[in-house]
């Protein structure tokens, strides 16, 4: 069978330019061929009944596309039972043999292709050699150049690389050390929360008991009232009915009523002279007198011989302060300044400030301050030298602050002593009887307008609440009548918001109310409304002050209640070095009665003693409330510093520059030897 058939045996498949076909072209042609040829195979016999043509088939193309069709019709012919009949006259057997022959042509047909594609193919792959091998060298070069610069951005990233970790190594370093400063100060402030709570825990403990306490005398309190309440209805029976009487002998005794009234009138103006003035004792060995003017404290508490209550101390005058002894001193600006002994030197040269209250007599001008001191020493010494009727005041005794009877209340008014009375606005007026003891009423007379108020006053009962029906008006004057007693009073009244217990006692003195004066200075050594507080500082552990060089100074500094504290070192060549608060100190807050340790726990290195040998000293400073923004850069701020020679040479001024806060000041002489 000739190449020109293949054409119409395939059903029309183009073969024409088979030689340019590849490989691959080829053998997917082939087996399109062998698909064909086996389609028109099955067209031929899938009508079949002749068992031996479908056979024929299934020899043929055992894995073909038909196999599952000629199955079923054989299947089919078994079932309709005997035997199939063969095709007649030979026609199967004369088509099988065309089929044949054309698959014979359709193979010689495949093998020549299959000769010319394997010589294209030799050809396209000689060809795709050359253009591989081109490309092949290209792509080396390129290789070979990218390949170069590839090695020169790994060496700058290997630099890189290295910079980078020396950077982490670094960061790595710090933040570890952050990590510490971190720990030390989360376990500082863990203390510190510690006394915190205990100090809360305190206070809940002290209100709860002094709740308990207010409890009672309220229970008290309402009782008396009750029993008062029941003999004021009595009295009110018993006037009822001693008014009928009256009026039936009034006519019989209204000449002896007149008689017995001029004698009340005689014996009132009897009482109302004023007593005679107590002469105070000359003390033996006074201290020397600042000239009038003169910028001055006054001595409010002292355990130092030579020095007493009421005794002024110019700004400018050297003082000694012995070793176990305290001073406590307070200015014109009502600033209460405690010095603790050893002390040997001046208490500042800056000018105190007045305080301004806000009431009618206030200080008019800082002038006003040495003559206010003046009269303030001047209530204070007599307080010593004579008793005084509002009440007995003892002196701090030789164990320190806190000695003594409790004071009287310094706003109470005395009705036994005539004479001015200072009042707050913010507060109820009271009473006490003072030496009067036999009445139980009270006249109150307003001047000049004459309006009076009775007011029933019990004798069991010491304190009298002024009545709200009569009006307290600042620079007014009244008549308060007990019985046969008449006392002429005048009230200055002020509000003492924002104001110290000093200041307050100051305006006091201003206003001439120098027995409240001295009341509210007695409360102020007491602790009961200025608060005072003490400072202590001492070698830790030691028994002396007598140091080797070389050797560790260890210091505990002690505040009788919480205060911000500046402690300095003064070395014997006279340079000053202020050494607590610390950079490795938090802060300058020391909580009461506890000891701050210098250095204390958080300190990286001690604190080491040079020479040469000689006389050094260690000065601490306690202010009552957080001063850091009052302080110059160099002592408020935590860290080591060298002062100036000017700032070292006034420390003192310094701190009493301070606005609105109590001083103390304490210091350790040390001697440093060879």
């Amino acid at each position: 069978m000739s190449n020109a058939r293949i054409p119409y045996l395939m059903g029309g498949v183009l073969v024409a330019g088979f030689a340019a076909l590849s490989i691959l072209s080829y053998n997917s042609l082939r087996t399109d061929v062998n698909r064909t040829s086996e389609i028109m195979f099955f067209s031929v016999i899938k009508d079949s009944t002749d068992k031996n043509v479908l056979s024929a088939y299934l020899d043929r193309y055992p894995d073909g596309m038909f196999v599952p069709a000629v199955k079923a019709r054989m299947d089919e012919l078994a079932k309709g039972g005997g035997t199939a009949v063969a095709a007649a006259g030979g026609s199967i057997a004369a088509q099988i043999a065309a089929l044949q022959a054309q698959q014979q042509a359709a193979e010689q047909a495949q093998q020549q292709a299959s000769q010319q594609a394997a010589e294209a193919a030799e050809a396209a792959k000689a060809k795709a050699q050359a253009e591989a091998d081109k490309i092949l060298a290209d792509a080396r070069a390129e290789a070979t150049k990218q390949a170069e610069m590839a090695k020169a951005e790994a060496a700058k990233a290997t630099e890189q690389a290295k910079a980078e970790q020396a950077k982490v190594e670094q960061a790595r370093m710090e933040a570890a050390k952050q990590a510490e400063i971190a720990k030390a100060e989360a376990a500082r402030a863990a203390e510190q929360a510690k006394a915190d709570q205990a100090r809360i825990e305190q206070a809940k403990a002290e209100a709860a008991k002094q709740a308990e306490v207010a409890k009672a005398e309220a229970a008290r309190a309402a009782e008396q009232a009750k029993i008062e309440q029941a003999k004021i209805e009595q009295a009110k029976a018993e006037a009822a009915k001693q008014a009928e009487v009256a009026k039936a002998e009034a006519a019989a005794k209204a000449a002896e009523q007149a008689k017995l009234a001029a004698a009340k009138a005689q014996a009132t103006q009897q009482a109302a002279r004023p007593a005679p003035a107590v002469v105070a004792a000359p003390a033996v060995a006074p201290m020397p007198t600042p000239a009038p003017g003169t910028s001055s404290f006054v001595i409010i508490s002292s355990t130092a011989d030579g020095m007493k209550k009421g005794d002024r101390v110019a700004t400018s005058q050297s003082i000694a302060v012995p070793s176990g002894t305290r001073v406590v001193l307070m200015d014109a600006s009502g600033k209460v300044m405690t010095v603790r002994g050893p002390f040997n030197g001046v208490l500042g040269s800056s000018e105190p400030t007045a305080p301004t209250p806000k009431a009618t007599g206030a200080f008019r001008s800082v002038s006003d301050a040495a003559g206010l001191i003046e009269r303030l020493g001047d209530a204070l010494r007599s307080e010593n030298d004579a008793p005084r009727r509002i009440g007995a005041f003892r002196g701090v005794g030789a164990s320190g602050l806190g000695l003594g009877a409790t004071p009287a209340d310094p706003w109470a008014i005395d009705v036994s002593a005539a004479g001015h009375w200072c009042v707050a606005a913010d507060r109820a007026v009271t009473l006490n009887r003072g030496g009067l003891t036999g009445f139980d009423s009270i006249t109150i007379e307003t001047k000049p307008s004459g309006a009076k108020m009775d007011i029933p006053w019990p004798k069991a009962q010491a304190v009298l609440q002024w009545p709200a029906s009569v009006p307290v008006k600042n620079g007014a004057s009244y008549d308060l009548r007990m019985g046969t007693t008449t006392t002429s009073i005048a009230v200055h009244m002020m509000d003492q918001k924002g104001m110290t217990s000093g200041q307050v006692a100051l305006w006091m003195a201003e206003q001439g109310c120098q027995r409240q004066a001295s009341a509210m200075i007695d409360s102020l050594e007491r602790g009961l409304a200025g608060k005072l507080f003490d400072l202590e500082v001492a070698g830790d552990g030691r028994t002396s002050a007598d140091y080797k060089v070389g050797e560790e100074l260890k210091l505990s500094v002690r505040a009788s209640r919480e205060a911000y504290v500046y402690c300095f070192y003064r070395d014997v060549a006279g340079e000053v070095t202020k050494i607590f608060p610390s950079q490795f100190d938090r802060t300058a807050q020391v909580g009461g009665g506890g000891a701050q340790s210098i250095p204390s726990p958080a300190w990286e290195a001690p604190m080491q003693l040079t020479g040469p040998a000689g006389t050094s000293e260690v000065q601490c400073f306690a202010v009552d409330r957080d001063a850091t923004k009052d302080l110059p850069a160099e002592i408020g701020k935590p860290g080591f510093a060298v002062l100036p020679t000017k700032m070292a040479s006034t420390l003192m001024d310094v701190f009493k520059r301070v606005p609105d806060g109590n001083l103390a000041t304490a210091s350790l002489p040390i001697t440093v030897k060879e």
